[in-house]
């Protein structure tokens, strides 16, 4: 094990893990999921691909989703859903103001300095994840979400006016795409009372 990974694995366990932790989260391997109200919650570390024996690069991916969205779609997903697989998902700069777009690991990184950043994120990011108990609740999110899925939101509310509306912006913004129309796509969610 190279010595920016021991630190790597070193600030995960002592400053992201207890926090999360304390707000309810488990965790596995690298990723953190908590259900929370009628919503999961994902935080994932993603290392980089281009990390070497000098340098580890890494990225707070989070997802958020709704098992009633995914349902009402006709999806399956695992017990732990992956940030991928919810229908918000991006990553912690777009959630957290000011953010850095990713952490640096180098051998000079002290272990304690990086926990202590990782224990603030942590904290910042349940804050920020503590209202988010239904999927209405994903629309007032900061990260952005998309037509379809504001749509099945809506659609999920018994706002179909609301859903109609969003699937024509989608179909607006990706109409050069096969498989957009407002039809195609209330077909693929399972939003059957706008076909």
């Amino acid at each position: 094990m190279t010595q920016v990974q021991s630190i790597f694995d070193a600030a995960i366990k002592t400053g992201l893990a207890p926090p999360l932790k304390r707000a309810g989260f488990r965790k596995q391997a690298l990723a953190f999921h908590r259900r929370h109200g009628a919503c999961y919650h994902v935080i994932q570390v993603q290392k980089s691909q281009g990390n070497s024996a000098d340098c580890l690069r890494f990225y707070l991916d989070v997802g958020l989703g709704a098992p009633d969205l995914w349902a009402q779609a006709g999806h399956a997903v695992g017990p732990v859903p992956k940030p991928h697989e919810c229908q918000v998902f991006g990553r912690y700069e777009q959630l957290l103001y000011g953010a850095a777009a990713h952490l640096e690991v180098l051998p000079s990184t002290g272990v304690e300095a990086l926990a202590e950043e990782l224990c603030d994120l942590a904290g910042w990011l349940v804050i920020t994840l503590d209202p988010v108990t239904s999927p209405d609740a994903l629309l007032e999110l900061p990260m952005a979400v998309g037509d379809d899925r504001a749509a099945q939101i809506h659609y999920h509310y018994g706002r179909d006016t609301a859903a109609l509306a969003a699937l024509e912006r989608h179909h607006e913004r990706f109409a050069e795409r096969r498989g957009t129309t407002p039809a195609e796509v209330a077909k693929r969610l399972g939003l059957n009372r706008l076909l």
